[in-house]
Parts: structure tokens; C-alpha cells; sequence
């Protein structure tokens, strides 16, 4: 609705402007036009002149180049706004656009539950399934994208992560040491999660496995996940609080504060490689964060919840996608919108930790009231870097420092008595989901061998991946 009537205003202005002078309506339309691509395509554009800029050629060449591309459009609007067939050419052009951009705008609008999705053998069984006939304790289960683990942590920030982990202690957790991720991105860690095995291996390429079997995707494929599947034969019930990495669909779950109009949404999918993005980390940013920002908080709307509800029900596993510490980064340590642009990028990163443990602090309270028996677990999907660990070099070089920097992460989990003594040093992500599921069966868990897949020296073309074992710093 905004978009059309952005588009009917500006219609209806040119259409003035074109009654008056026509020639200047019609070098106005030709200057829109490119305008427009410019603005839609910041992103791009941008980031071609920084790699043209980081070029043999220099800074000066990219700045001279953008220079002459906008003299160029400028004189052709100028040459040739009186031609009516290149007028209709722009004309015909801009209006396909239009209606394509309208339809896409659409088709994402619409909820994913408007289409039918194959249904497979696990997911129609999975519904036939007896429930148990005990009470199971809730699950919250979150992933704060991008929490690497105290070495790392102080060594990105000169300070130790003991705000964190001494508040979980006091409230019962129990912290996992030494614990690695088993990918270096969310899209494979996390995905992990959902199946219960590495789904990718020294055997797997671009197109095996599948990108139904990546995070997120794998959440909303019926049948897909075995995680899932696992959990609903028990006789749970699904909730998923999503961030702006992994917008929650409603097939057979329940998605946690997706109700509300959110102009996030759509500013993600309007203008997100614009110019607009640009303004995000600036003074605008903080002042209209709920248009320029990503929505990065899938805690608090499961707080929110909590609080709200006199009676939680049990038999409920919640899947909480955090997209902090990870960038972009928006708050300083108390949670407010602040300029972060030209601020070091670690001192970032440290004030996004902070701000992630006073949101995780908030919603404990919550459940230790609300919800006292629940399962908890806190768990970074991977570590972080500084710019310069990686020096450019593709990750089958990285040293064993670099990569258990970027592997090792912080894991808490806080089970019910008789589950603590399955707690074993270095569980990742698949066997702390492992770990989770044996502690509602009442089952001691298998563990799958720690390990951890990187890209092999040739990934670009093949996209092997190469098996080692969990890094460990120097």
C-alpha cells in the first residue's frame, strides 16, 4: 500500500509537471528512472567501487568513474528527452518494473500458509502419533547468533565474559566447556540443529545437500526436519521467534510476535540494498529504527508472551533465532539505539553482548516466574573475527588460532537435576539438541563425534568440505 501510493503521487506530479512543459516532464522522467535504479541499487553499486576503489587503479579511478556515469545519464536525459521513442522505450521499461516489483511485493506479503507445501510420510505420521501422556517441561532453546565463547570474547574486547556467565550460574545453569561449532556459518551450525547429524560433510557440494536442508528453510519443510519430527512425537507444540535472518512461516508452527504490522518487513524487502540501508547506521538509524533497522531481538517477543500468559501450557518447545552479538550492530550495552557508524568495530561487538545478556536477563525472570521447570539453553551458533584474522585467505589456509576463534562459542544449558550428569565438556550444537531431546525422554543421550567441517581448498568450484577436528588456540 505504501509503494502504490509512492507510486501515485509521483504519477500524478509528473503528470502536472507534463501538462506545463512537457519537455521538462519528459527530462524528468528520464532522470527518474535512473535515479530510482540508483537509489534501489545502492548497495551494489556501492560496494563495486570499493572493490574498483581497493583496485591497482585507486580511489581516484572509482570516484572519477562514478563521476562520468552520472554525466553520461544526465546528458543522455538532456539529448534525448525530446524523442518520443526512446521516451516509449524508458516508458514501457519502467512500467514492467513496476508491476513486477508490485507482484514480488505481494507474493512476500502473503503468508507462507496461503500456498500449499508437499506433504511427506514424516509429517502426516507425525500428526497420528499418541501424545505422551505426561506433562513434558517447555523448551526454550535460543541461539544468539554470533556468541563466541570467553577466550575469544576477551580477547575481541579486553574483557572477561564473567557478567554473563556469573548471572547463569546463579540461576542454575550449568555452562558447557570448550564447546566448538561444527561449521563456521549459521546457515550449516544451526541447520545442524534440525537434523540431529551433520548434514554436511567431506561428501557435499553446491547442490548436496539441498537448500531445503540449510537453516532456515529446514524449519518449515514438513517432514524435513527430524528435530521437529522427534519433538512432535513426543507431543510438542512448536513456537518460533524469528529475527530478520529467518522470518518465521506458519506451517505447523507458531510464530512468536509476527502479528504486528512491522514496516521491517517491509523496508527488508523494498529497500534493504538501497541507499536507505546506508542510513541505518546513523543518526536516522536511531531515530527510525522500526524502517531502517533489521529486526535483531527474537527474545523479547517471547518475554512479552510470557508475561502476558496467567497459565503457561507444558508440551511446548520454543526456538528463539537472537541476531545478536552478530552484525549489524545497533545498541550500546543498555539496549539503545545509538550511531554506530565509525565506532570500533569490536567496542561494537562488546556493547551487542551486553545488550544480548541484559534482554536474555530479562526474559529468565520471566520464566523463572512464569515457567520455573522449563529447559533452557543459551548457545552461540559461532564464533567471531577481527578483520584481520582471516588476512583475505580463504579458510582452508586459517590457522588453528583463527579457527577456533571463529569456532568456539558460548553454551549454556540449564537442565532438570537428573540430566546434569549427561553434561559432558565440548557439546556443539547437534548433541546439546541431542542432549536436550535424551533429557525429555528420560533416555541417556548418544553423542555424535565433535567435529567440524571447513571449505576445502577448491570450495568455490566443488563446494566440498574438508573434515577436522575441533580447533583449539595457541
Amino acid at each position: 500500500m505504501i509503494l502504490m501510493a509512492i507510486a501515485i503521487m509521483f504519477s500524478v506530479a509528473l503528470f502536472i509537471v507534463s501538462r506545463m512543459n512537457h519537455s521538462l516532464g519528459n527530462f524528468i522522467y528520464l532522470c527518474l528512472i535512473p535515479g530510482l535504479f540508483f537509489f534501489f541499487n545502492f548497495t551494489f553499486i556501492y560496494e563495486g567501487l570499493l572493490a574498483f576503489n581497493s583496485g591497482p587503479l585507486g580511489p581516484w579511478t572509482a570516484r572519477i568513474s562514478l563521476l562520468v556515469i552520472v554525466i553520461l545519464i544526465i546528458t543522455t536525459a538532456a539529448l534525448l528527452h525530446q524523442k518520443q521513442w526512446w521516451l516509449m522505450i524508458v516508458s514501457v521499461s519502467a512500467i514492467s518494473f513496476f508491476v513486477i516489483s508490485c507482484v514480488t511485493l505481494a507474493f512476500n506479503g502473503v503468508s507462507s500458509t496461503q500456498f500449499s507445501f508437499p506433504k511427506s510420510a514424516n509429517s502426516v505420521s507425525s500428526k497420528k502419533t499418541a501424545r505422551y501422556s505426561q506433562k513434558l517441561p517447555n523448551v526454550y532453546y535460543i541461539v544468539a547468533d554470533g556468541l563466541t565463547g570467553p577466550q575469544n570474547y576477551q580477547r575481541l574486547t579486553g574483557e572477561p565474559l564473567d557478567f554473563l556467565s556469573t548471572s547463569l550460574e546463579t540461576h542454575g545453569f550449568v555452562s558447557i566447556k570448550n564447546a566448538r561449532s561444527n561449521y563456521l556459518g549459521s546457515a550449516s551450525s544451526i541447520g545442524s540443529i534440525f537434523h540431529l547429524i551433520f548434514f554436511r560433510d567431506e561428501q557435499s557440494d553446491f547442490s548436496t545437500p539441498p537448500p531445503e536442508h540449510y537453516f532456515p528453510s529446514v524449519a518449515f519443510k514438513r517432514g524435513q526436519s527430524a528435530t521437529l519430527t522427534k519433538l512432535r512425537s513426543m507431543g510438542m507444540d512448536i513456537n518460533f521467534s524469528a529475527s530478520w535472518y529467518s522470518g518465521c512461516m506458519k506451517v505447523d508452527i507458531n510464530c512468536i510476535g509476527e502479528d504486528e504490522f512491522n514496516f521491517n518487513r517491509l523496508s527488508l524487502r523494498i529497500i534493504d540494498n538501497s541507499f536507505a540501508r546506508h542510513l541505518s547506521t546513523g543518526k536516522l538509524g536511531a531515530l527510525f529504527p522500526r524502517l531502517l533497522r533489521r529486526k535483531v531481538d527474537a527474545i523479547t517477543p517471547v518475554t512479552r508472551l510470557l508475561s502476558k500468559t496467567q497459565n503457561v501450557k507444558r508440551n511446548r518447545f520454543t526456538f528463539i533465532h537472537h541476531m545478536q552479538p552478530h552484525d549489524p550492530w545497533y545498541f550500546d550495552e543498555d539496549c539503545r539505539h545509538v550511531v554506530t557508524r565509525g565506532q570500533n568495530r569490536e567496542e561494537l561487538y562488546r556493547m551487542s553482548v551486553r545488550c544480548m545478556a541484559k534482554t536474555f536477563k530479562d526474559l529468565i525472570r520471566v520464566i523463572e516466574q512464569k515457567d520455573a521447570d522449563a529447559i533452557i539453553v543459551l548457545q552461540g551458533d559461532h564464533g567471531w573475527l577481527k578483520l584481520s584474522d582471516g588476512k583475505k585467505r580463504p579458510e582452508a589456509d586459517w590457522d588453528d588460532s583463527t579457527l577456533f576463534y571463529r569456532t568456539e562459542i558460548t553454551n549454556y544449558v540449564k537442565l532438570p537435576d537428573r540430566c546434569d550428569n549427561w553434561i559432558d565438556d565440548g557439546l556443539g550444537p547437534v548433541n546439546t539438541m541431542r542432549l536436550v531431546l535424551a533429557c525429555l525422554e528420560n533416555q541417556p543421550p548418544t553423542f555424535l563425534e565433535e567435529v567440524l567441517f571447513i571449505p576445502d581448498y577448491n570450495y568455490g568450484e566443488t563446494g566440498q568440505l574438508i573434515r577436522r577436528i575441533p580447533a583449539s588456540a595457541k
